[in-house]
């Protein structure tokens, strides 16, 4: 039986403990992700929400991606069930929605990430699929398509931190994404140049805790981020000095 379904890196990574390596992009260059793809990177983070990145885009991305392997990880706008199938039916095979401040939020981003029974995922066929050609055993596939895709829920308000027990307890979230700049504005405070403020980071602590207590994970347990812009930075300030000397 043929299942056209990739293997997730960031399955692997919650599966085995070990985070897997992966660049942040927030504009859509796919010749990036082809330039960067045989480094021996692990997934490509595709960042809808502060980036510019329309539905082609994303799929031009992802085929990109799909030449060296690369799972794409994408943060979707907003928490919204027909944008983020539209971006899994894309080829996305890691879904990230930020600003999830109620249970119901967290609950159609659960159900909008994975097929029955597990969820409500629409099953029509897609490009992330191959349009299910060649499957025999289509239950199979569902199961095998479940299994790899990830979801976070972004943590980044006062209403959040209050509700993250019942969305441990409610399941289908791979782990957390705790956003520390919008939790800051949250709880008041303006942003800062550098660090955050000791109430902020004692909620942070707080949350880290607790989501690991219950068996949850956090970005960071999962995953190794760099961003595109630091590396070009970085590599245009190493190029300047070594021109000066």
């Amino acid at each position: 039986m043929r299942n056209p379904v990739r293997d997730s890196a960031i399955t692997r990574a919650i599966a085995t403990g070990i985070p897997a390596r992966g660049f942040h992009m927030n504009v859509a260059v796919p010749l990036q992700i082809e330039l960067l793809g045989g480094l021996g990177f692990d997934f490509v983070f595709l960042d809808a929400e502060h980036g510019t990145f329309s539905l082609p885009d994303i799929e031009e991305c992802c085929r990109a991606a799909e030449l060296y392997a690369l799972t794409v990880v994408a943060r979707v706008p907003a928490a919204d069930g027909n944008g983020i199938s539209q971006f899994l039916n894309a080829g996305v095979q890691g879904i990230v929605v930020p600003h999830v401040d109620t249970i119901a939020e967290a609950r159609l981003a659960t159900q909008s990430c994975r097929y029955a029974p597990q969820g409500l995922r629409p099953s029509g066929g897609s490009r992330a699929s191959s349009f299910w050609r060649g499957v025999d055993d289509m239950s199979e596939a569902l199961v095998r398509a479940n299994a790899n895709i990830t979801l976070s829920v972004q943590i980044e308000s006062r209403e959040a931190l209050a509700l993250l027990p019942d969305m441990l307890a409610m399941g289908g979230i791979d782990y957390f994404t705790i956003g520390k700049q919008d939790l800051s504005q949250s709880m008041g405070y303006a942003r800062l140049a550098d660090g955050f403020p000791d109430e902020v980071l004692e909620a942070v602590d707080a949350a880290t805790t607790l989501i690991h207590a219950q068996g949850g994970k956090l970005k960071d347990d999962v995953m190794s981020l760099c961003r595109v812009n630091k590396l070009l930075l970085d590599g245009a300030r190493q190029f300047l000095r070594k021109a000066q000397q």
